[in-house]
């Protein structure tokens, strides 16, 4: 017996897309997902589809939107864009402290939190776009910090944003995304390995890449 379809008011059909794709995406990856099938699934009409995004990219990027404005509203921005607040729990090494810091830990240490979106990044393809939407957002809170407390380039630091980024991630494939003592204790130690890293850099940070940020914004 097929499955009945229940009308979707105009005003939820937006929503209905994207619950239905992130239905998809827990069985199948992301580049077998046709537009086609998702219409079929969700029981609407292709044109209805095209109402509302312009391909299947944009759709995976209104349910990345919706995954950080989430994440945003439960994080305490103001401690984290300073890293000041970071600094103090890592140096102080107590794994009671660092669960206890869990809401504001940056987005890329949070997108775990979310159970209704982990698809989007247990996706080989999604997620490397998802590591490219949080670098964009982020980075100039990274870039200004480094420029300000250990003298580094703009460069060198955008660089090894995305290096911690891509860890991050990579970690939390690793363990399935399972938020539990050994991830915040894994977790712990490797942002110790890398805040200390970068405290290490100090005022040499230019010297590590002597290219300047004009040279950069010519490539």
């Amino acid at each position: 017996m097929s499955e009945t379809i229940l009308p979707v008011r105009p005003k939820g059909m937006r929503n209905h897309i994207k619950n239905t794709f992130l239905s998809m995406l827990k069985k199948k990856p992301f580049p077998k997902i046709r537009i086609t099938t998702l219409c079929e699934t969700a029981g609407i009409a292709r044109a209805t589809f095209y109402a509302y995004y312009q391909d299947i990219y944009d759709l995976v990027d209104d349910i990345m939107d919706d995954a950080l404005v989430f994440l945003d509203s439960i994080t305490d921005r103001t401690c984290h864009e300073t890293f000041e607040d970071l600094w103090d729990v890592v140096r102080q090494n107590d794994l009671a402290v660092f669960k206890a810091y869990n809401n504001r830990l940056p987005p890329c240490y949070r997108l775990i939190d979310i159970p209704k979106y982990h698809p989007l990044v247990q996706d080989d393809t999604i997620v490397t776009l998802m590591m490219k939407k949080i670098f964009m957002m982020e980075k100039g809170h990274f870039i200004a910090y480094m420029a300000e407390k250990q003298g580094v380039s703009a460069y060198t630091s955008e660089n090894i944003f995305w290096s911690i980024i891509n860890g991050s991630m990579a970690v939390n494939k690793k363990i399935g995304w399972c938020k539990n003592d050994e991830w915040y204790g894994l977790q712990l130690q490797l942002l110790r390995f890398t805040m200390y890293g970068l405290e290490g850099l100090g005022n040499t940070g230019n010297r590590l890449h002597p290219r300047s940020d004009n040279q950069l914004n010519e490539k």
